[in-house]
């Protein structure tokens, strides 16, 4: 799990391995962005939770509402430095002109780095 400048709100990059299509793992986002009460108001605006669809392996979609590989996730260091350590083949050829801020939390299984507070 990883944290950045407050840019946006601090990002978290799970990856999972699924059947999912990348139109399913959209929909999905947006459930769970329902179930946060996010309201899409104002693009790039503020929210209370924000899912996007990176890259799904072997997809490639070029919709109204859904592009993957994302456009511009090489140009996000919040998205590119948990990148390179998950998977460093598609980080390959990426230059990191600093870390943005981005420090790592710790794993997504530990309650920490989940809410990005250490335990007492």
């Amino acid at each position: 799990m990883w944290a950045s400048a407050p840019t946006w709100p601090p990002p978290g990059s799970p990856t999972t391995d699924t059947d999912q299509s990348a139109r399913g793992l959209l929909e999905l986002g947006r459930r769970l962005e329902a179930s946060a009460d996010r309201v899409r108001t104002l693009r790039w605006g503020p929210r209370t939770l924000d899912v996007d669809v990176l890259w799904v392996d072997g997809e490639t979609v070029d919709e109204a509402d859904l592009v993957v590989p994302h456009p511009r996730m090489f140009e996000r260091a919040f998205v590119m430095v948990p990148l390179a350590e998950l998977a460093p083949d598609l980080a390959e050829g990426w230059a990191d002109p600093g870390t943005g801020g981005c420090r790592r939390l710790g794993d997504w299984h530990q309650p920490a780095a989940r809410t990005g507070h250490q335990a007492p």
